[in-house]
Formats: structure tokens, C-alpha cells, sequence
């Protein structure tokens, strides 16, 4: 599941460089494409998308990481609490048992 965000993640970067290098060179006029009915702010909303969604999947990757190690915390410790209860029954049943 992480390797599909980082893809993505590397999907919008490589497409977002693509943009600004065709807008860089100009390549749409050269290949014979009339751009005069383009918004000149879409490098500008381009850009807060790009942003926007990189940062939407930074951040999820870093909370699915930290609730993984949450729940893994929680079934070390709820081992630890069985296995030391086990021990606690057992010198118990010791005690029982010279009596």
C-alpha cells in the first residue's frame, strides 16, 4: 500500500516538472498548438494541487506508520502482561501444591 502513495507521490512530481518544463520552452507553440485561451493561472493552480495532494499523502503515509507501530506496541505489551501473569499463576499453583 505504501509503495502505490509513493508512486503516486512520484507520479504528480514528475508530471508537475513535465508542465513547467513545456511551459518553460514553449513547446505547445512550437508543435503548432495555439495556447492564447489558456488561464495564465494555471501554473498557480497547478501548483496548490500538486502541493495539496503530496502533502495529503506525506502526511497519511506518517500516521498509517505511526498507527502501526501503535498497535504493534500494544500487542507487545498485552504479551508481556500475559506472559508475566502466566509466570505469577504458576508460582501460585507452586505454592498450592507444597501445601
Amino acid at each position: 500500500m505504501k509503495k502505490k502513495y509513493k508512486n503516486i507521490v512520484m507520479f504528480l512530481i514528475v508530471g508537475f516538472c513535465l508542465y513547467i518544463l513545456f511551459d518553460l520552452f514553449n513547446i505547445p507553440s512550437k508543435i503548432g498548438l495555439t495556447i492564447s485561451n489558456l488561464n495564465n493561472d494555471i501554473l498557480g493552480i497547478a501548483t496548490s494541487a500538486v502541493v495539496a495532494l503530496i502533502i495529503y499523502f506525506i502526511s497519511y503515509n506518517e500516521i498509517d506508520d505511526r498507527k502501526i507501530k501503535r498497535e504493534e506496541n500494544s500487542r507487545n505489551t498485552a504479551k508481556v502482561l500475559l506472559i508475566n501473569t502466566y509466570i505469577e499463576c504458576l508460582d501460585n499453583l507452586k505454592l498450592v501444591n507444597d501445601k
